[in-house]
């Protein structure tokens, strides 16, 4: 992410990524999911953090499908992540879906 991207997000956006982090990964102490809920409630913007990271994970936990196509979706999968990254939000062959 460059840095004049990273400056556009608010204290708030910033504490409530680590808070969804950390829900994901089962860590988020109780007493934060209030706070991490009310902020997902008011900011779109986190609340699709939240969901497409939620969807990324999940869909890294299951198992390789394998066969020969398994390598090249992985570098679409790659690419679209440097994409998001940078800001450009799509992958080398111009598709902003990693899937195709």
């Amino acid at each position: 992410m460059n840095r004049s991207r990273r400056a556009r997000i608010s204290p708030a956006c910033r504490e409530a990524a680590r808070w969804a982090e950390a829900y994901l990964d089962g860590e988020l102490p109780a007493e934060r999911w209030p706070d991490l809920a009310t902020h997902l409630h008011r900011c779109v913007g986190c609340g699709t953090h939240l969901e497409l990271a939620a969807r990324i994970r999940a869909a890294l936990a299951q198992p390789a499908a394998g066969g020969p196509e398994a390598p090249e979706a992985l570098e679409r999968l790659r690419a679209f992540a440097h994409g998001l990254a940078d800001g450009s939000g799509t992958d080398p062959g111009g598709s902003a879906d990693p899937v195709r």
